[in-house]
């Protein structure tokens, strides 16, 4: 195959997955270097913790007392009140589905 082929297909890929040329050429290195495009299994130690719901329920409560709190800021008193070291991304990540599933109940037609 030449070159210019070999550049259409992979552009012709892109636009069927609907990704980036960069993450088609990305992957396609990964498996001629490795032989596979698995990904390595993520370390346990490292592995997402899922907050619990009384973390959750604290998060909430101060995000509402307090709206312009900022993420570090729930991080130490997460640490101070309650003992827990969650990543700033943890935060991050929940109040983000909390905002999705917000908006998404503000859209329906289930009214409280």
């Amino acid at each position: 195959m030449a070159e210019g082929d070999s550049w259409a297909c992979i552009l012709s890929v892109a636009k069927n997955l609907n990704v980036d040329v960069s993450t088609v050429t990305r992957t396609l290195k990964l498996f001629w270097m490795t032989g596979t495009v698995a990904k390595r299994p993520y370390p346990s130690n490292r592995a997402y913790r899922e907050l619990t719901a009384s973390a959750q329920l604290f998060i909430i409560t101060i995000v509402v007392e307090r709206p312009g709190i900022y993420l570090e800021e729930i991080k130490k008193e997460l640490e101070d009140f309650m003992a827990i070291d969650i990543s700033v991304s943890t935060i991050c990540k929940f109040l983000g589905l909390l905002a999705r599933s917000f908006v998404l109940l503000q859209h329906s037609k289930i009214h409280f």
